[in-house]
Order: C-alpha cells, then structure tokens, then sequence
C-alpha cells in the first residue's frame, strides 16, 4: 500500500474492523457510524473514540438454534468472584469466564478461550486440561479463571471454540463473544511510579537481589 501511494500517486482506502492492522498500515482514519463519517483524525485518536465511545461493552452471549450434531453453545458470561456479570475489574481482581454447553457426543470435546486485546493481537489461547473436560451427553457448566495481576489495562475481546483433539475437527468457533476491560491502579504497586505501563502483561517478574 505504501508502494502504490508513493510511486504511482493514488490514494488506497483500507477499509477493515482490524483494529491492529488499521494502526500498522493507516496514518489517518475515518470513523463511520450509522453509514455517515463520525470522526476523521490520526488513526491513533481515531482507535481511542471507537474503543471508549463506540464499541459495545458485552458481558454475555447468548446462542440458539446451532446447527452441530456434536455440541450446542448454550451461553458464555463474564463474572467477578462474587457471579455477577462485570465489564471494568481493576488488575488485582479476578476475572471468571462461565461457560454453558450441551454436548451431544460421547467424544472428548474440549472447550478453549481466545484472548484478543482491542487492537486484534492474541493474548493467549487456553484450553481445558484432558483431566477436567466433561464426559458423555449432556449440559455442562464449567469455569475458568483469569487471575489477577495478569493483564495491562485496556479493553480485551474474547472468543470461544469447541475441538475434537482426537479428530482434529473444531466443532464451534467465534471470536468476539464478550468483552471486558481492566483498569490499572497504580497506588497498588509496590514502587512509586503511578503512570501508565508499556506491555499487555501485567505481571511482575520476580527480582532477586
């Protein structure tokens, strides 16, 4: 893109919901909203609006009629420790994901999280242990647990998938079910240093002296 815009004179319009890709090919961005341009700026402002302004907060997902003879997503929430949905958790709160499903095979079917951060860069992808997934048929209700101290501020979008590790066949994936966002407090740090720090980890490493 870079190429044709300097060496043939042409304007190229990118035109995408990759938040990561926008930041690394664009300068400048338009945001649309309700089909009419909302905001024209630096693509780093632009990004800010559309992540604080416009984007949805999702704290659940809901699914029905899913056409799969192996396994049907029920629902998919974010919840703090005490089960009620949240979107802001500060860094020293855990995070819980609730997952409902009903399975209709006597397959091992195992259920993984995508984590994504706003600008569409993986996190991490975590899948069940072989000795926690759920045997035979039937509704399931399971937990995982995002601990505390793991992730930067910002706002973090969150998939689902289903895999036959056996089969290697993924029977349900979706990105972007729910999303949450954590907010920093730097007056929890054990250094006096209260801005904001570079990274998607949070953690800590541990210093030997």
């Amino acid at each position: 893109m870079d190429e044709v815009s300097n060496t043939e004179g042409r304007t190229i319009i990118f035109v995408s919901h990759n938040l990561n890709a926008i930041s690394n090919l664009c300068e400048k961005s338009a945001l649309f909203v309700n089909g009419h341009i909302d905001t024209f700026d630096d693509t780093d402002k632009v990004i800010d609006k559309y992540i604080n302004e416009i984007a949805k907060h999702d704290t659940s997902k809901y699914w029905n009629n899913i056409n799969n003879e192996a396994l049907k997503p029920i629902s998919f929430r974010i919840l703090d420790n005490e089960n009620n949905e949240k979107f802001t958790f500060t860094n020293n709160e855990d995070v819980y994901f609730e997952i409902i499903y009903e399975k209709l095979t006597d397959d091992d079917i195992y259920p993984n999280i995508h984590l994504l951060t706003s600008n569409n860069q993986y996190v991490l992808t975590s899948i069940i242990d072989s000795d926690r997934v759920p045997k035979g048929k039937g509704i399931f209700k399971i937990y995982a647990k995002l601990e505390k101290n793991l992730l930067n501020q910002g706002l973090y979008y969150t998939g689902i998938a289903f895999t036959n590790l056996d089969k290697k066949k993924v029977e349900f994936f979706e990105n972007y079910c729910v999303n949450f966002e954590i907010e920093d407090l730097p007056e929890s740090r054990n250094y006096p240093y209260l801005y904001p720090l570079a990274g998607i980890i949070r953690r800590e490493l541990i210093w030997i002296v």
